[in-house]
């Protein structure tokens, strides 16, 4: 057993202890701890949680999307397409397409599932509005929004937005 392997064990085993089921903190406590040793929440350490809590795995589901600082990847970027009603009308769903595309994401991709690059290194999400109507339609990488972004833009900004970092 190696050192991380360790201590997970030590955080399970502490966390094993608590009043069942597991109240929000400490549920949220349990998933900071494990992406601080491992950079990620995998699938296996999340099952794990769930059954070490005596909640639903969908509980957790819920909560890491809820805490952007908590991934289930081990992604390095975020995209955001914002696919509102505004930006919706002004071709945000092609700029998603061209997202996909540049990204190399597979269309057919399960909703509720993590949208991962190719390389996993970029995850891809929607938002139904990112608060920017005026300017639609919206793309943010990494919390930085571009405005009035049109499907040929996107390889330029996903390289320019890459370079900033």
């Amino acid at each position: 057993m190696n050192e991380q392997e360790k201590q997970l064990e030590e955080i399970f085993s502490y966390y094993d202890k608590a009043e069942k089921p597991a109240q929000q903190d400490e549920i949220i406590s349990l998933l900071r701890e494990l992406q601080e040793l491992c950079g990620f929440i995998s699938p296996e350490a999340k099952r794990r949680a769930a059954d070490t809590l005596d909640v639903k795995e969908t509980v957790l589901t819920c909560l890491i999307r809820r805490f952007p600082s908590l991934k289930e990847a081990d992604y390095q970027h975020t995209v955001t397409v914002c696919t509102g009603e505004r930006c919706g009308k002004k071709q945000s769903m092609e700029v998603l397409r061209a997202v996909k595309q540049e990204l190399q994401i597979d269309e057919k991709t399960v909703p509720g599932k993590p949208m991962l690059s190719k390389n996993g290194r970029i995850l891809l999400k929607t938002q139904n509005c990112l608060k920017q109507c005026r300017t639609a339609p919206n793309l943010m990488i990494d919390g930085e929004i571009y405005r009035q972004v049109k499907p040929e833009d996107v390889p330029e900004l996903l390289s320019k937005g890459w370079n900033k970092r």
